[in-house]
């Protein structure tokens, strides 16, 4: 075996290697989202707390709020349970009191469980099936890599059968992932709402000083938030009247605001998934055209070349 032929059999390994790995963290993903224990629970008590700082994600300060929690299982194990994490993806105060006020004492919901994790929890749709999107993202990447790992394997071949494998090969993964594209695309147009808000008041900041039962400000919290100004709206949404803000920091709502009146499309499973507008043309038949366009495209290419023998 010469010094080529060897290199590429170990690229080949390699990527094998981290094709299994993405598989198994694919298949691990899978896994504990199908095996969760489920629970119905009532709060025993919540607390919002309130700081300032630098979030994980941006490189500005904003505000950070922790929703703290503690809840009973209202079935035969009664089971109990206490929960600190982040009340969805609220940005503008009012937003992170809606989630207190969804989690107030006496409220009931459903509690999922990681089994060998008591720690992570899951709470209705606060977090929407983390572990499934996991996994598919590793099974995506578990697809790609092995392909790639099939190709310095089998090299050899591929050099005999000619370009056209490759290009083959390239065309079929857009016209895979035109399946998940197509279909998240067509569950947006059907299933998303259409809401109006209502502006509440003039652009202003928050104070920080009026009483609110079972919030806690950090003293930067108590500084900061009163030199941001932004507007507030309210809107319903699965029979609820919820609140959000504008204008100030850049929250979930801030990019679907082309225009004064707050209207937007807003997903019936998560609040927090907003757009300003849906259309068809540009969400549905604009992507999956390109992607099959791509396929069509280096596929034929493929074909071609292997008839014309080129």
């Amino acid at each position: 075996m010469n010094s080529k032929n060897l290199l590429m059999k170990i690229a080949g390994i390699v990527f094998g290697l981290v094709t299994l790995l993405c598989a198994y963290n694919a298949v691990d993903n899978f896994r504990a989202a199908f095996t969760m224990r489920h629970y119905p629970a009532q709060v025993l008590a919540s607390k919002l707390k309130v700081d300032y700082g630098f979030s994980d994600s941006e490189a500005r300060e904003q505000p950070l709020y922790t929703l703290v929690a503690d809840f009973i299982a209202t079935d035969e194990s009664k089971r109990s349970f206490h929960w600190e994490g982040v009340p969805g993806s609220a940005l503008y105060p009012e937003e992170a009191f809606d989630e207190l006020a969804r989690f107030a004492a006496g409220t009931t919901h459903n509690v999922s469980m990681l089994r060998g994790n008591a720690r992570e929890l899951r709470f209705d749709s606060m977090e929407t099936q983390l572990e499934v999107s996991k996994g598919i993202a590793w099974t995506c990447c578990s697809v790609f890599l092995g392909i790639i790992s099939w190709g310095f394997l089998d090299w050899r071949k591929w050099k005999k059968r000619g370009v056209w494998v490759a290009f083959v090969a390239l065309g079929i993964l857009p016209l895979i992932a035109v399946l998940p594209v197509g279909y998240f695309a067509y569950e947006r147009l059907t299933t998303w709402e259409y809401v109006s808000g209502t502006v509440i008041g003039e652009r202003k900041a928050f104070d920080p000083l009026q009483p609110l039962p079972n919030v806690e400000f950090t003293a930067k919290a108590m500084e900061k938030l009163p030199e941001v100004a932004y507007q507030r709206f309210e809107f319903q949404w699965n029979g609820r009247v919820l609140h959000g803000g504008y204008g100030g920091w850049f929250g979930a709502y801030d990019v679907v605001f082309g225009q004064e009146t707050p209207r937007f499309y807003v997903s019936p499973k998560d609040r927090w998934s907003a757009e300003e507008t849906l259309d068809w043309k540009e969400d549905f038949w604009v992507p999956c055209g390109i992607l099959v366009l791509f396929g069509v495209v280096f596929a034929g290419a493929g074909l071609l070349i292997k008839r014309t023998k080129l």
